[in-house]
């Protein structure tokens, strides 16, 4: 029963916790709606990879190569200000060409794709903290506290699956609708909200930490 267990919680982990909710879902759905289904996916596929090497690092009890709080300000700083340039550029400014399809050059596009993953990354402590929080329990339900190799990669691989096929249905269901004129506009202020919503909180969490430190 125990890989059933597994299969079960590691897909459905993975389904939930992926919700696009955040600055990541925004810049996805931007992505595809600017630029077609590949770089949306892409930015997908980035943004869960990012969340299972979280996931690895917990599970490892590596947690703590990360966890520097001077060292953890200054790249949050960094992140914050590069998502403000993003959002600036990708989701907030009018294109001329708008509603047509950009034509950057491949490589362009995916480092920049990369760029902002890393920055979301360093500027979002509360995805480290979350898998902080749930692995403990995690390991004592799951695993009974047995640190095999073995069943903690096959949870990993279905984490990522269930993860890819939320991301999948959230972007194809974005650019069904995408393609209403009457909904098109919504989906662009539902992007833009969304993307607002998440820096901003961002930047109120790392107001609350550089405070906390401070005095």
């Amino acid at each position: 029963m125990q890989i059933v267990d597994i299969i079960v919680a590691g897909f459905l982990l993975g389904f939930i916790a992926s919700v696009p909710l955040g600055a990541v879902g925004a810049f996805m759905f931007k992505q595809a709606t600017n630029e077609g289904f590949v770089p949306g996916i892409t930015v997908g596929i980035l943004g869960v990879l990012a969340d299972s090497i979280y996931l690895l690092l917990v599970f490892w009890g590596l947690g703590v190569l990360i966890a520097n709080e001077q060292v953890a300000l200054v790249l949050q700083g960094l992140g914050i200000l590069l998502l403000i340039y993003f959002g600036y550029r990708d989701i907030f400014k009018k294109k001329e060409n708008y509603g047509q399809k950009y034509n950057f050059a491949p490589k362009k596009r995916y480092l920049k794709i990369v760029s902002f993953i890393a920055a979301y990354t360093f500027s979002n402590p509360t995805r480290f903290a979350f898998w902080l929080s749930v692995v403990p329990s995690l390991n004592s339900l799951l695993f009974k506290n047995n640190a095999a190799f073995h069943f903690k990669l096959f949870f990993l691989i279905l984490f990522f699956v269930g993860a890819m096929l939320m991301q999948y249905i959230s972007l194809k269901a974005v650019l069904y609708l995408n393609n209403f004129h009457k909904i098109k506009n919504k989906i662009d202020i539902g992007i833009v909200t969304l993307y607002s919503f998440s820096v901003l909180f961002l930047i109120y969490y790392y107001i609350l930490q550089v405070k906390n430190i401070v005095l």
